[in-house]
């Protein structure tokens, strides 16, 4: 009985003292690896390295956009001026946003430009800038305010920003003028003009009052005047102004309205044909009046009173060579024809009613 007792407690101790002699070994002979106190809280294994985000122009030193929208963005730093910048789509397809270096710009929709890579300290996640200078994007003008101050009319300080689409090599920047430069009013055409709008009452009194002899001699007299005030506006230097250009046409169409509706008083020319001919003038001059209104700038203000300055002129009437030969010469021509034989029927006794229905 000793022997089996004798083998069981060897057998008994080998196992303790393999167990005990190497803890960190398997009951078999085989190595265990314990995990660490950092891989037992995460439970998932060491973390992987999160990729970082690819720059918008990543592996282009720079590269060509066109401008989306218009952006001002406020900087991380307080009391500091807001930062203007553009949403940029780039021609990979990628849409980010740039910052505008410099003061002021020149940018809008659908502007093109060059962007490059480069940080501004106070823009959090802009990595992008535009280049000045390149595309649609103006240069910055060293040396000069980019804004001025000055004092309006009504008292109040205006500012105007300077147009930054001129090269620096120019001489002359552009600058937004919120007046126009006063033209020279007192020329001879434009007295011209104004001495046949001052004859169109007398001249219809004449006809009204059936003295057509009188009456002819000085619409002819304004017809010469009429030919004379072109010619010198045309050839004499200093002479052409834009108020010449809007109160010439005004001039004629005050004259042979004046003649056709008196005329019609006498029975001379039929009504309809004179409210033809008085329907169109009044649409030309309503359009006149609606393009003047357009033109005038806001800055300027919108009143009567800059509506009515002559020396202010904002719009430069120049009619096209179709518009010559048709309007100017066909119609002016036939309604100045008209007029001229109608008045000259009853001073010479000529019967001339085919000529006149034909002219109707």
């Amino acid at each position: 009985m000793s022997l089996p007792v004798c083998t069981f407690c060897g057998v008994l101790g080998n196992l303790v003292t393999r167990l005990f002699a190497s803890p960190f070994s398997g009951p078999l002979g085989q190595s265990v690896r314990w995990k660490n106190l950092f891989e037992m809280h995460l439970r998932a294994g060491r973390p992987k390295r999160r990729p970082q985000p690819k720059s918008p122009i990543s592996g282009h030193p720079q590269m060509r956009g066109v401008v989306l929208k218009v952006l001002i963005k406020k900087p991380k730093k307080p009391n500091s001026a807001n930062r203007k910048c553009v949403l940029v789509r780039l021609t990979n397809g990628k849409e980010t946003v740039a910052w505008i270096p410099g003061e002021g710009h020149n940018l809008q929709e659908h502007s093109q430009v060059l962007v490059e890579g480069g940080r501004k300290p106070d823009l959090i996640g802009v990595k992008i800038r535009v280049i000045r200078g390149k595309l649609d994007c103006a240069p910055v003008i060293k040396d000069k305010a980019a804004y001025t101050i000055r004092l309006g009319r009504n008292g109040l300080l205006k500012k105007t920003i300077r147009t930054l689409s001129a090269p620096q090599s120019s001489k002359k920047v552009g600058i937004t003028s919120d007046s126009p430069q006063r033209e020279k009013v007192l020329t001879i055409p434009n007295l011209l003009c104004s001495a046949r709008i001052a004859a169109s009452p007398l001249l219809g009194y004449l006809v009204v009052c059936g003295a057509y002899g009188p009456a002819l001699a000085l619409f002819s007299v304004a017809g010469a005047t009429d030919l004379l005030d072109g010619l010198i506006a045309r050839y004499v230097p200093g002479q052409g102004t834009i108020l010449g250009t809007m109160i010439d046409p005004l001039a004629d169409k005050i004259l042979l309205s004046t003649l056709f509706v008196t005329l019609t008083y006498n029975d001379l020319i039929p009504v309809p044909l004179t409210v033809l001919v008085l329907s169109r003038d009044t649409a030309l001059i309503f359009a006149s009046i609606f393009i003047r209104l357009k033109s005038i700038s806001v800055d300027s203000g919108k009143s009567w009173r800059t509506f009515f300055d002559i020396t202010k002129p904002v719009v430069v009437i120049t009619p096209s060579l179709i518009s010559k030969a048709s309007v100017k010469i066909v119609n002016t021509f036939l309604q100045i024809g008209l007029v001229c034989i109608t008045l000259a029927a009853p001073v010479w006794n000529i019967e001339c009613s085919h000529l006149l229905r034909t002219l109707w």
